[in-house]
């Protein structure tokens, strides 16, 4: 049970770290908050395409990944103590971090495709 609660910590740090780090990287370094339309939008991640992909790695799909590490120690923790909350919290964890999951890589896939549009119709890019 140690060795459970020592994951489930690590497993917390990361998730605070990753957005932690995602806010710092996506308000302060890239700024997206001064965007204001979606051909600005796509100008901005063409110019950063390698650091979109990782931090949507980062911070969708590697994070939806220990997540579910996290809800599992949380769970195993939790569940003698209060068994409800547990199972009904756990449920609602391991969708989260499955929906995070789902939409890190439906982000991942979709940048290439728009960026390649972006070349010839910026206008169908910004709808993409």
């Amino acid at each position: 049970m140690a060795k459970l609660e020592m994951i489930g910590g690590l497993a917390a740090f990361y998730l605070g770290l990753a957005y932690a780090t995602g806010i710092g990287l996506f308000l302060g370094v890239l700024n997206l908050p001064s965007i204001t339309n979606a051909e600005q939008k796509l100008a901005l991640v063409a110019e950063n395409a390698l650091l979109f992909h990782g931090m949507h790695l980062a911070i969708y799909v590697v994070f939806g990944v220990v997540l579910t590490v996290f809800v599992f120690a949380l769970h195993e923790t939790l569940k003698s103590v209060a068994p409800a909350s547990a199972r009904i919290g756990s449920v609602f964890g391991f969708v989260w971090a499955g929906l995070l999951i789902a939409s890190g890589m439906v982000t991942i896939a979709g940048i290439a495709p728009a960026l390649a549009l972006l070349e010839t119709n910026p206008s169908a890019a910004a709808l993409y």
